[in-house]
């Protein structure tokens, strides 16, 4: 599978919220840089989302993805767009890029910049 179609399924997986899929593309010891500080593990990954609670009246979608292979993976440019439940009205957009570095057909490094 080729860097992007990693990036992709990640991605992919979730959209569906199904995390369980998007930490079976990760290596086990992954580093998840964040504009806030960052974790490593898949297992602490996972634990971050269950403790994740999404706003109460918006929903979030990264839309406009494109993915480009760099020398070590993937880099994803895409927009941040949050909606209002409700009347489906944008609440909020923002630029975003995701650097994924894939070894071996698995995510070893994911770096989150918003706003670039």
């Amino acid at each position: 599978m080729r860097s992007t179609d990693v990036a992709r399924a990640y991605a992919d997986a979730l959209d569906r919220s199904d995390d369980e899929a998007a930490a079976d593309l990760m290596t086990e010891d992954v580093e998840l840089v964040f504009a806030h500080g960052s974790i490593r593990g898949r297992a602490a990954w996972l634990e971050m989302r269950a403790q994740r609670t999404p706003p109460e009246h918006l929903e979030e979608n990264v839309e406009d993805a494109e993915y480009v292979e760099t020398s070590e993976g993937t880099e994803m440019r895409a927009r941040l767009v949050q909606r209002w439940i409700e009347s489906g009205e944008v609440a909020s957009e923002q630029p975003l890029r995701v650097g994924f570095v894939i070894v071996d057909g698995l995510i070893s490094s994911i770096e989150f910049a918003p706003g670039v």
